[in-house]
């Protein structure tokens, strides 16, 4: 599914493709490239997460001054050169390392006029990233879903994305490329974990601010763009605060994100999947890429919400090893994109999920506690406070389980607190009594007041992104009426036990459909 959500992003660009046919010949020059990539990166300092040491180091097209990265063109790396009407895409001649330079003369020919004039010619690398030209603004995206055989080296598909601009020389005929940096690079050394074997690693953005998503890019201002809305099938925007590379060839030493570059000041969370079924994680709290942005290759970027352009980085993480004592297992919702709609989403969940404690064994429809439900992977949780009970206490029919709505909700925040990338939809329903009941509603109400901070308001209108962390609570019953009417943020569903979809109200008494979904209980 999330695969093609991205499909229907890249799709949603309202720039249209340029012509993509070779022009009919002219009299004139043939057009000679050359690109070099210039050391405009932070290089920032490898973070341990765990007590390992010797990562190993891998080469890349990143321009620094040390011996284990360098700038290098592939063969079969393919760039996207255009001259704001056509574009082609180009490899370079030879492989090249340390100067980084050499002719791209393989592919299409631009040919230019025999008047000697100046032309102007842009370049984008990696092609398969180009969405479409428009004169000197080229689309591009950093997708959510990564692979990793695209992102090593030498794949000739993906690589750090890169720009330039230039002008003709020798008379119309030679054009040299300087590239610079528009995006942040990652990697994480797996090479301490030996116990399992390595499926797919995400990267998840603490603050919550995109890493992802499509962007334009002007190569005559150097300024970037994000479309905050574009408005497609699986979600309402591109931008992710996750981005997952998956397929890892076993025995890989390193993983390699590109991402937006966006100053991250409460870092990243690292979840690594593995072939088990096992979900590992470790978190960084420190900030990264907090530099301004100088670079006459990036001059800003504008469109993620509350986020600071920063210079591209690179950084690396060292995961360790999968057996010390702060792994968390179980975030699956850390390899979701956040830029999936909510009700889109497939949640597990438990039907009378506070039950394992039931004083009754033929009212006892759980085994495990609301914490171990959550622990062990469940995301959906009913939860039925009596209404004749003055604590909420919850019920299953007239068997009492000593469990209250307080205690079920406090077992959900402290997960959420500890476990920031996932989420967990919680229906509540009144157990016994006609619907209506005030002081039901009243208590309700008060109980879901002492969590507001925790409850992602309306958070099936949206994507999955402002969800994590949070709860998204909807009512079987009103639970506004009393003589608390403030709106919490969640809402209303019809009861019913088929698979179709419901209709979802505001629960401040509003009858306009705000929403749908689909449950099963």
């Amino acid at each position: 599914m999330f695969a093609s959500a991205l499909a229907l992003g890249a799709c949603s660009s309202d720039d249209a493709l340029v012509e993509q046919t070779k022009p009919l010949p002219q009299a004139g020059q043939e057009m000679a490239f050359s690109g070099s990539i210039a050391s405009d990166i932070e290089i920032l300092e490898d973070e341990e997460l765990d007590a390992e040491n010797g990562a190993s180091k891998v080469k890349s097209r990143i321009a620094v001054n040390s011996d284990f990265q360098i700038s290098k063109w592939f063969t079969n790396d393919k760039i996207s050169v255009s001259d704001g009407t056509l574009n082609y895409t180009y490899s370079p001649s030879a492989e090249t390392e340390n100067s980084g330079s050499s002719f791209i003369t393989s592919g299409n020919s631009f040919t230019t006029d025999d008047t000697g004039d100046e032309s102007t010619f842009y370049a984008f690398y990696p092609s398969e990233a180009v969405l479409a030209w428009n004169g000197s603004k080229v689309s591009t995206m950093i997708w959510t879903e990564q692979d990793y055989s695209e992102n090593i080296e030498g794949s000739g598909i993906l690589g750090p994305y890169i720009a330039a601009k230039a002008e003709t020389t020798g008379g119309g005929a030679n054009a040299s490329f300087d590239f610079g940096h528009i995006c942040s690079v990652i990697d994480v050394d797996i090479s301490g974990i030996t116990s399992e074997t390595v499926d797919a690693v995400s990267l998840y953005a603490n603050s919550q601010l995109s890493i992802a998503g499509k962007m334009n890019f002007d190569c005559d201002s150097k300024i970037a763009t994000v479309p905050g809305n574009d408005a497609t099938y699986y979600s309402y925007s591109t931008q992710s605060e996750m981005v997952r590379v998956s397929n890892v060839t076993s025995g890989a030493s390193v993983v390699r994100f590109y991402v937006l570059p966006v100053a991250q000041a409460k870092g990243f969370t690292i979840t690594v999947h593995t072939t088990s079924g096992n979900y590992y994680t470790k978190s960084s709290s420190s900030a990264v890429g907090t530099s301004d942005v100088n670079s006459e290759y990036l001059a800003s970027i504008s469109g993620v919400t509350d986020g600071s352009a920063c210079l591209p980085y690179y950084k690396k993480y060292k995961f360790g090893s999968i057996t010390s004592t702060n792994v968390r297992k179980m975030n699956w919702m850390a390899m979701v994109p956040g830029n999936v709609k909510f009700n889109h989403l497939s949640l597990p969940g438990a039907h009378d999920a506070a039950t394992s404690a039931c004083s009754y064994n033929s009212a006892k429809c759980q085994a495990y506690t609301v914490a171990d439900l959550l622990q062990k992977g469940c995301r959906a949780l009913d939860l039925r406070p009596s209404y004749n009970s003055s604590t909420l206490e919850i019920y299953h029919g007239i068997a009492s389980t000593g469990v209250t709505l307080s205690n079920a909700l406090d077992a959900v925040k402290t997960f959420l607190t500890n476990n920031p990338t996932e989420t967990v939809f919680v229906l509540i329903a009144q157990e016994g009594g006609s619907d209506g009941n005030t002081n039901w509603q009243d208590r309700v109400w008060s109980c879901l007041n002492n969590y507001t901070d925790v409850i992602a308001s309306y958070g099936w209108q949206g994507n999955l992104n402002p969800c994590r962390g949070k709860m998204v609570v909807i009512f079987r019953n009103t639970y506004t009426g009393g003589s608390n009417n403030g709106d919490l943020g969640c809402g209303k569903v019809g009861w019913g036990s088929s698979f179709n979809d419901k209709s979802i109200f505001t629960g401040n008494g509003s009858t306009t459909e705000k929403g749908r979904l689909r449950y099963q209980d």
